[in-house]
């Protein structure tokens, strides 16, 4: 009897993630899968102990693709640092919808105000303004984006990528006035 083709971890948080991206997330179940994959949940349940452990390994698969979109925006020089991670964020939203759901929408990726105490430290210095000033700034800009994010993933409303990239400068520039000249605006 020939032996029978060893299906590995890797191999089955792929298809796993294919079936988000084509189903969306909440379609995924150990039968979904193994029947996309064409196999028992056996080889499910031998690599994995559970889906909680699945979804995890699943999170992080779909984290370092988001990573990458990053590291491609920034590699590519068109915008500004700050910027790029707020554009590829956006393209990330854009272009896997359902992965962005999965990370940025179902509450599993709440926003952790350690993670970026870098860049509010870097925008502090670089404004010349206070840490807490900054961190009002960052964390404006990154409900501004969040929301353009989530238009584009739902597709409630589409953007070009230069008018998305306008839109976060103003937001950007008016906040950082707001910051650096201590001045409140009023909306009449």
């Amino acid at each position: 009897m020939a032996p029978k083709n060893k299906i590995t971890k890797d191999e089955i948080i792929d298809a796993a993630l294919a079936l988000i991206e084509d189903e969306g997330k909440d379609e995924l179940n150990a039968r979904a899968l193994a029947k996309a994959m064409g196999v028992s949940t056996q080889p499910i349940f031998s690599n994995f102990n559970g889906m909680s452990e699945l979804k995890a390994e699943i999170s992080k698969k779909a984290t370092e693709i988001y990573f990458e979109y990053i590291k491609e925006t920034l590699a590519a020089g068109i915008y500004p640092a700050y910027k790029s991670s707020g554009m590829a964020y956006i393209r990330f939203a854009r272009e896997r919808r359902e992965l962005f759901k999965l990370m940025f929408m179902d509450g599993a990726g709440k926003y952790v105000a350690e993670a970026y105490n870098d860049i509010v430290r870097n925008m502090a210095k670089s404004l010349e303004i206070s840490e807490e000033e900054a961190f009002s700034l960052h964390l404006k800009m990154w409900v501004f984006v969040h929301g353009i994010a989530t238009m584009a993933a739902t597709e409630y409303l589409e953007f070009t990528d230069d008018y998305a990239s306008t839109m976060i400068s103003d937001v950007y520039m008016g906040l950082t006035e707001k910051y650096r000249n201590k001045k409140e605006f009023s909306v009449q």
